[in-house]
């Protein structure tokens, strides 16, 4: 028989519950609370390098695809067919070219500072419209991003259409219609040059011809919708090529004169901080200005300036907006563009990442001093 103590000293050994005592718990917490720290840590550290490294490469897209669209425009133009010479063409047009900026291929290639550019471009600001065809079609010279340049290259467009029959003195031009591709419609200014001369007027009608078109030139006011008032500027001067005196033949170039400008103004779409992000705006032709490139917030132009005549093409020096001269604009082989791109999203505390990216391009149909 086991004695009464013993069984009871067996039975409180087996009731008896063993645990965590609290030093055993806290260091258990303290351990587990580190681990959570370092895995929060972790998580933003890897956060901020993806929103880093996604800035970065929107950022670097940016500036491709902004300077790609510069360059484009500024390597074709001064294309005039033919004839390099903007001082062989004849304006058909009533107004003097520095009142026609939209189509003023005497200037291929140009540039302004924004604090002086309101009168020299096509301006549609505070419901004024100047130097435009279409009423509300102009740079909102209001919005341009201060201490940035505007810029602008001019050519015919590439590779127009050629005569489908020798234009004489007293014709009109008849041209093959492309098939599917950009046509000349009425109230579009063309440029009909050969290797001798040339003459810009604006297309008063269109009267399709089986596979060509005949393009008429009459002298008539200006007749199109949201027409601008400054429209009138365009009136053909007169109504055939007699006033020039020579006959085209079929080799000619009868093409769209075009402008395209580019310049920095705030965007329409918003970036994370809520603010509308600077973006690179461009203007093409009669047509309205686009926004291109959001996230570029800076666009300075230098020109390459050679008025050597030592036989090598080359920038002899290179001139600001501000310090271009008209005489020097005859002159410019190459332009040096500096844009700044940023992120357009605010990272690691709200700031966007920024960077330059320069690039110099050669004008293809520069003229040479001889």
């Amino acid at each position: 028989m086991v004695p009464v103590t013993a069984a009871r000293r067996s039975c409180q050994r087996r009731g008896v519950t063993s645990g965590f005592s609290l030093i055993e718990l806290l260091l258990a917490l303290a351990l587990g609370l580190v681990a959570v720290t370092g895995v929060v840590q972790l998580f933003v550290s890897n956060s901020r390098t993806y929103d880093v490294s996604t800035g970065q490469a929107r950022l670097q897209e940016n500036a491709r695809f902004a300077l790609d669209f510069v360059a484009r425009a500024a390597r074709s133009s001064g294309y005039l067919g033919c004839t390099r010479e903007p001082d062989a063409l004849v304006r058909g047009l009533l107004a003097n070219w520095e009142l026609l900026p939209e189509v003023d291929i005497t200037h291929p290639v140009y540039g302004y500072p924004a604090a002086n550019v309101s009168a020299l471009v096509p301006r549609s600001s505070a419901g004024t419209d100047t130097n435009v065809f279409f009423r509300g079609a102009g740079i909102d010279t209001d919005a341009i991003a201060p201490g940035t340049d505007v810029v602008v290259f001019r050519a015919l467009r590439a590779p127009g259409m050629r005569l489908a029959e020798i234009l004489q003195p007293d014709g009109t031009p008849l041209v093959h219609a492309p098939s599917g591709g950009e046509t000349i419609s009425a109230n579009d200014v063309i440029g009909i040059t050969n290797c001798e001369q040339g003459v810009v007027a604006r297309v008063s009608g269109v009267v399709p011809t089986g596979a060509m078109l005949r393009l008429e030139l009459a002298t008539g006011p200006v007749v199109a919708d949201r027409a601008a008032p400054t429209a009138a500027r365009y009136r053909n001067a007169f109504d055939s090529l007699s006033a020039v005196g020579k006959a085209y033949g079929l080799d000619t170039v009868v093409a769209q004169v075009e402008s395209t400008y580019f310049y920095i103004a705030p965007g329409l779409g918003r970036a994370n901080t809520g603010a509308a992000p600077l973006s690179l705006w461009q203007k093409v032709g009669f047509a309205e200005p686009v926004e291109l490139v959001q996230g570029i917030e800076d666009l300075e132009a230098r020109f390459g300036i050679d008025r050597v005549a030592d036989g090598v093409p080359g920038a002899v020096r290179y001139v600001t907006t501000a310090e271009l001269e008209a005489a020097d604009a005859d002159h410019i082989v190459a332009v040096r563009v500096t844009l700044t791109a940023n992120s357009v999203d605010g990272v690691d505390g709200g700031e966007q990442l920024r960077r330059a990216f320069t690039r110099t391009i050669q004008i293809r149909n520069a003229r040479h001093p001889s």
